[in-house]
Parts: structure tokens; sequence; C-alpha cells
């Protein structure tokens, strides 16, 4: 128990992972949170604020299933990191839009990109620490993202009360996206698989060796 927390607190991809998804849930459940609230705001009546949400449902679901077909040709790590750059501009969309459309091609955006990063948390782990420590790999990570679903809501009612709209605070949650899609690209560089021809064990840009255990990775 205590080697294998070392040992994970000592991967240094894994810790900007875990940053990176820490952070992006933070944006990303205070979109959901706000969403109605800042459509109705802006003159919508409940029947547009169903329909976003709808559209987020119905494209939340192709993107889950679009990710078992694009996790064959595309690395994880790459995959996960690009729709976070989608999440980001689709939230963009949303808190600069006024106009229906736009935040129904936002939230569909939305749904798309996030689809497929909810269904990639367990094969980004894998790539990171192997299957061993996966299971206490995952217990850290659903801890982080519980605490920032947990504050999310709050810290965006927050500043909606400051500012008297969600703009802010939506533009701050594709922030947040963006920061994390841009450390995730670096954890993809780094714990890109290099191919070993000395017939060792393989290893990864990040340090990293993957005997028969589960991965090592030095610190």
């Amino acid at each position: 128990g205590e080697r294998k927390t070392s040992s994970l607190l000592g991967n240094v991809g894994f810790c900007l992972h875990c940053l990176a998804l820490a952070l992006s849930t933070f944006g990303w459940i205070m979109v959901l949170a706000a969403l109605g609230t800042h459509a109705s705001l802006l003159g919508h009546g409940p029947d547009i604020v169903a329909r976003l949400y709808s559209v987020f449902g119905v494209a939340g679901i192709i993107g889950r299933f679009l990710t078992a077909l694009l996790a064959r040709w595309q690395d994880p790590l790459v995959l996960y990191a690009a729709c976070l750059f989608g999440v980001s501009a689709s939230i963009t969309v949303l808190g600069t839009s006024e106009a229906a459309a736009p935040m129904l091609v936002g939230t569909a955006v939305l749904g798309l990109m996030g689809g497929p990063i909810v269904g990639l948390v367990i094969p980004t782990l894998h790539e990171l620490v192997g299957a061993e420590q996966l299971p206490e790999a995952l217990a850290a990570l659903t801890f982080l993202q519980g605490t920032a679903a947990l504050l999310a809501p709050a810290v965006g009612g927050w500043l909606a009360d400051a500012a008297g709209n969600y703009t802010e605070g939506l533009l701050l949650s594709a922030s947040l996206c963006l920061v994390s899609a841009c450390v995730d690209s670096r954890v993809a560089m780094r714990a890109r698989r290099r191919p070993n021809h000395s017939g060792g064990p393989a290893t990864t840009s990040a340090g990293c060796e993957e005997p028969e255990g589960g991965r090592v990775c030095d610190a």
C-alpha cells in the first residue's frame, strides 16, 4: 500500500494528469450547474433550456460510442487532450453567445467532446500507471473528481452573485479546461511509448518501464 502510493506520487505523468482532471472536472460541473439558469437570464424560455440539456445528453451518448471507435487508432491520452480542447471551445461559445442557435451548437459539441472524456478515464490511467497500480490510481482520481465537483457549483454561484450573470463563471470554466488540455497534451508527449529494440521492457518518454507486473516510472 505505502510503496504503491509512493510510486504513484513519484509518477510525474500521473500527478499532472490528476491536476488536469481536477481542473477540468471543476470547469465541467460548473457549466452543467449553471447552464439552465444562464439561459433563463438571457431571456430563453423553459423549452430552450430543456432543449439544451436534451441536446447535451444525446450528444454525450454519441460521444461515448465514438470513444470505442477512435480509441482503436489513437492513443487514449492524445484523444483525451484533444477532447478537452473541444470542451474548452464549446464552453467559450456558451459563455459568449446569447442566441439560442449557437448555444445549442455549443451544447452539442460539449456533449460530443465530453462523452469520450468519461469513457477514457480507465484507458488513460492504464497508460500512465499500468494494471497493477490501477485501483489505487483510480481511487485518488475519483477523490479529486468528487472534491472538484463539490466545490464547482458553490464557486459558480458566488461568481454569478458577484457579477450578476454566469458569463464570467463560464469563461473561467473554459479557461480551466484549456489549461487541462495543455497539461494533458504534455502528459501525452511524455507518456508516448518508445519501442525498445534491445529486447528489454517497453519504455515511454516519461521514463517508464512496463515489466510483467505493472509499469514503474522514474521520479
